[in-house]
């Protein structure tokens, strides 16, 4: 098996961001481009519409544009301090329901790595698992990694 491709998808907890660092190790044994992905989704009261909110600071604007700059910003914060132990770490902000995202761009792909937080029962059905959800349904095989 050739691994030239590895994809880490990251929502900033511990256990995604243990995953990003297992995954930048292997791509470097393995001399594979690692991308890490951030996918955000707007809660669903912002809707399509340029909603206009007072932000913190002095910036306004429509929540939507607020918190994809947000999420752009820890995803490159995130990475950029990875690099210094990983160099050639690619970082890819997408907007969506995680497990589409992932359903659709693991194809490109030759293994997903992924955090999983464990949870199980009544936990595991009330907040879902995209880690589930990777592992039945992505076009490439998925590692998870439990934190």
């Amino acid at each position: 098996m050739n691994l030239r491709r590895i994809l880490v998808p990251i929502d900033f907890s511990e256990g995604s961001l243990h995953a990003m660092r297992y995954a930048a190790e292997l791509g470097a044994r393995l001399g594979a481009e690692v991308e890490v992905m951030h996918v955000w989704n707007a809660p669903a009261y912002v809707g399509t519409g340029g909603v206009i909110v007072h932000l913190p600071g002095d910036a306004t604007g429509s929540l939507r544009d607020y918190v994809h700059d947000q999420a752009k910003k820890e995803l490159e914060s995130t990475v950029d301090a990875a690099r210094e132990k990983w160099p050639t770490l690619k970082a890819t902000l997408m907007e969506g329901d995680p497990r589409v995202v992932l359903r659709e761009t693991s194809s490109a792909f030759d293994l997903l790595v992924i955090g999983t937080h464990g949870r199980t029962g009544l936990a595991r059905l009330v907040l879902g698992s995209v880690a589930e959800d990777a592992v039945r349904h992505a076009a490439c095989p998925v590692l998870t990694v439990r934190s």
